[in-house]
Formats: C-alpha cells, sequence, structure tokens
C-alpha cells in the first residue's frame, strides 16, 4: 500500500464510527479494510473512480449542460457501503467526520477544505493525511481559523491531522474560485477559465504557446484534444475554425468544469469526455492533439504518455493524424515511430518539440 494508506491503516478505529467524506483518494486500495464503515467518497479523477468501482469506462457530457447545471458533470456507483462520486465538488449531504488527502497545492487545499466544512455537522473534525513532502506540515495556519487542530500521528515519512470544527463555515460556491485570463498569440485572442489545481492556471505555458504557433490549420473532420486542461488548445483552434467538431478529453473533473466554463466564454461547445488516458473510447478521429502530461503528483511518469502512444493510433481514422508537444528530454520519438508509419518534427527548441505523426 502507499505510505498515506499505511498510516491510516494504523488509525482503522476512526472509521468506525460516523458517516465519512473521502476527498481525492489517490487510489482504491485502503477500501478494502474499512468495508463496514459508513463512507462517500468523492473522485476527482476519473482513473481512480473506475478502479473503486471496477469499471473500465468513459463518460461523455455536453459542455452547454456542465454550465447550465453542474451537477450533470457526475457519475455515481454504489460498492457495499461505500458510495463513489467521480464530479468535480461535492453539492449535498452532511457528514460527521471527512477525510481530505492532502493535494498538490495550497491553493487547491484551501478550495477542498472549504468544500468539506461547509458539509460538516456541527463539531464534526476533518481529517487531512499526506506525504510531508506534500507540504502537510505548513497548512495549520490555512486551518486554525476555523477551529483546533491537532496531530493524530505520523508515521511512513506521512503526516495524519485533525481540525475539530469550532466555527460557522460558509456554504462553498465552485464559481467563487473559477477565474477567466485572456490568452494571446499572434494576432488571436481567447479566454480560458482556470481553477486551483487545474494545468496552465491562468497562464499559456511555453510548449502549448510553441504547439499552437506551430499546428498547420486549418484541420478537418473530428478532432480530439487529449489531456484537454482547461481547454486551452480546443478554444484557440474552435475560434479559428468554427466548423471543427472537437471533442475534450481529461482524467480531472475540475479540468472538464473548466473546459466547459472556457467554451462558453468563446460561444463555443463541445464533447467532454472523462476517461482514463483512452480507455473506453470508441470514437475514431480525423485528428488527435496533446500536451500530455508526464507527471503523476510529483513524479515523473512516463507511462501515461507510453499507454496514449500504444493505443491513440487505434482511434485515428485512415490518413488521420496525431500533433504532440513534449520536453525534447522525454524518450518519444522511438515509441511514436513505433505505432506511426510517418513522424516528423515540424517545430522544436531548446525545451519542447512539435510532433506530426501520420
Amino acid at each position: 500500500m502507499l505510505p498515506v494508506n499505511q498510516i491510516l491503516q494504523r488509525n482503522i478505529a476512526l472509521f468506525n464510527q460516523g458517516k465519512w467524506l473521502f476527498i481525492n483518494p489517490p487510489d482504491a486500495d485502503f477500501f478494502p479494510l474499512c468495508l463496514t464503515s459508513n463512507i462517500h467518497v468523492l473522485h476527482q479523477t476519473v482513473d481512480v473512480f473506475n478502479k473503486a468501482t471496477n469499471t473500465n469506462k468513459a463518460y461523455a457530457f455536453d459542455s452547454r449542460d456542465i454550465v447550465e447545471q453542474p451537477n450533470k458533470l457526475r457519475v455515481s456507483a454504489q460498492v457495499g457501503l461505500h458510495s463513489h462520486e467521480f464530479a468535480p465538488f461535492i453539492t449535498s449531504g452532511n457528514f460527521d467526520q471527512a477525510l481530505l488527502f492532502m493535494p498538490k497545492s495550497k491553493s487547491q487545499f484551501s478550495m477542498l477544505m472549504h468544500m468539506a466544512l461547509s458539509h460538516m455537522n456541527k463539531d464534526g473534525c476533518l481529517y487531512i493525511v499526506g506525504d510531508n513532502k506534500s507540504g502537510i506540515k505548513s497548512i495549520t495556519k490555512l486551518m486554525q481559523p476555523f477551529g483546533n487542530v491537532e496531530k493524530v500521528d505520523s508515521a511512513r515519512h506521512c503526516t495524519l491531522l485533525c481540525l475539530t470544527l469550532e466555527k460557522q463555515v460558509s456554504s462553498f460556491n465552485p464559481n467563487d474560485y473559477l477565474k477567466y485570463a485572456t490568452y494571446e498569440l499572434g494576432e488571436r485572442e481567447w479566454e480560458c477559465a482556470s481553477f486551483p489545481g487545474v494545468f496552465s492556471e491562468g497562464a499559456l505555458d511555453e510548449g502549448t504557446a510553441l504547439f499552437l504557433q506551430t499546428l498547420p490549420l486549418p484541420l478537418h473532420g473530428r478532432t480530439l484534444d487529449f489531456a484537454s486542461g482547461a481547454g486551452v488548445i480546443s478554444c484557440f483552434v474552435g475560434k479559428a475554425l468554427q466548423h471543427i467538431s472537437c471533442d475534450l478529453l481529461d482524467v480531472s473533473a475540475i479540468a472538464l468544469y473548466c473546459a466547459a466554463h472556457s467554451l462558453k466564454e468563446n460561444q463555443l461547445h463541445g464533447t467532454l469526455i472523462a476517461a482514463n488516458g483512452l480507455q473506453g473510447v470508441t470514437q475514431q478521429y480525423q485528428c488527435i492533439l496533446t500536451n500530455p502530461p508526464f507527471h503523476t503528483g510529483t513524479k515523473t511518469d512516463y507511462a501515461i504518455v507510453t499507454e496514449f502512444i500504444n493505443t491513440s493510433v487505434n482511434r485515428l481514422k485512415k490518413g488521420g493524424n496525431l500533433y504532440v508537444v513534449a520536453n525534447r528530454f522525454l524518450p518519444y520519438t522511438d515509441q511514436l515511430k513505433t505505432k506511426y508509419s510517418q513522424v516528423d518534427v515540424l517545430a522544436q527548441n531548446n525545451k519542447f518539440s512539435v510532433y506530426k505523426c501520420a
């Protein structure tokens, strides 16, 4: 088990009483240890949701529905006493206790803490668990305005904290954390939404800029924006080519939530797909565009892109093209050549390479 699960196992008696909310467990390995506990789990990533519910599906949503009714971006499943929910946020329910797995940034932690506390019963307890390198040791000041904070345990290079709620918390409105930024590239401008924890939060990163400068327009046919994030690539392409039909795929519910708002800001709409890589995706595309992730949490993880390369060729129509931007140090060229008949470098600088794969 992961170290965070090991420290929870040491404190397994905590989960014997009350109604629990778990937020963003990193895997599904802990649930078999507490089968008799009453737990509702919010998964903001679909990969762990699918593992916890023993499924391997992709889920499609209309971006217009998400803007009008955020609850539409939601998939639920029951496994014994555990109810699992893939969604960007918790919007209903009250809980005696909550367990928040430490996210990658303090801004994301503050948002998730606010969300959790707004659904806590009086005198409820919010537990936070995380690797000591995750920043968990420095979040006490963010928690103290809401109640008493104590260290419950420290083991396996992890820490388990407890916040006992002593102050009423205002209702949680996700749009309070939603921000918009204007992106510029050459003569083109477009808007994008951003949220704590979403890649490229409020700024156009260098790799995506090179990718968009290089992308040969116009594109034709149905297009997939893989690992779309907040929709930076799709909105750029959509504004340049109003006729194009674009699907946006990401593992993250909050990224897809942002993408829905980004599309609306640019008078666009599209199909949002929640999927772990391309698992469960059956649609064929003329074009796939991607600035793929190569991290799991804070660790470099080549498996994400390797799996994508191995499966992407099956999602392209004959004569279709894959366009990829990647850090130059990443070993993707040889992998691409094992699956694609032609791999060309369209652009390159000292940090990034843009590939066209036919």
